[in-house]
């Protein structure tokens, strides 16, 4: 489910440019139509299908959608229709949206940028202090292995330091919910980091939303 109704990134990348022309997310927060008319059935390699509701068409308040009272209603219906509803949100710091969102969620997956600031970092792990849905995992994207890929070598050169493997530096973000080790390259950019939070026995086998 594409959850950003402003930029629809995801949306524009499944569906095309022509992917806000049809109902959607916004639609279906507005009553406009049911659930089952704003999804999408996206093909998959393996014959299966995917299950895609998309932004919908752009509003001239986007935040005034995800703030409404049919958002939460939105939100059962499609508890009720799927085992497991996957939120792709907009930033955590640069809208209001997540803190919206993540009030009808059942837990957070925080997705983090190689090369992200370590200060937008410790702010993102600030604000998900104050948010109510646990932190349940991480994605960390745009990563390389330093190795050769598919196209050839790799044209970023390997950095080691003290014979330690690149990204050796490290801060720890300690608080609650834990957001686990953070290793920077040495500017301040995250470079490298588990991103495993530790997870309480009543929390293990359960499905990030």
């Amino acid at each position: 489910m594409d959850g950003d109704v402003r930029a629809a990134s995801l949306t524009l990348r499944l569906l095309g440019d022509g992917g806000r022309d049809g109902p959607g997310l916004a639609e279906l927060v507005e009553g406009q139509i049911a659930v089952d008319q704003a999804v999408r059935l996206l093909s998959l390699s393996d014959g299966e299908a995917l299950s895609f509701l998309p932004a919908g068409a752009p509003s001239a308040t986007p935040g005034r959608v995800l703030r409404g009272s049919g958002v939460g209603q939105a939100f059962q219906a499609l508890r009720e229709g799927y085992e497991l509803v996957i939120v792709d949100c907009p930033t955590l710091l640069a809208v209001a949206d997540v803190p919206s969102l993540s009030t009808l969620a059942d837990g957070l997956l925080l997705v983090v940028r190689r090369g992200t600031a370590f200060d937008q970092l410790d702010e993102v792990r600030r604000r998900l202090e104050l948010l109510p849905a646990p932190l349940v995992g991480y994605v960390f994207t745009r990563t390389h292995d330093g190795g050769a890929t598919p196209y050839g070598p790799d044209p970023t050169p390997r950095r080691r330091t003290g014979g330690r493997r690149r990204g050796a530096s490290s801060s720890t973000l300690s608080a609650a919910p834990a957001v686990g080790e953070a290793r920077t390259n040495g500017d301040g950019r995250a470079e490298h980091t588990p991103l495993t939070p530790p997870l309480s026995q009543s929390e293990q086998g359960a499905e990030p939303r």
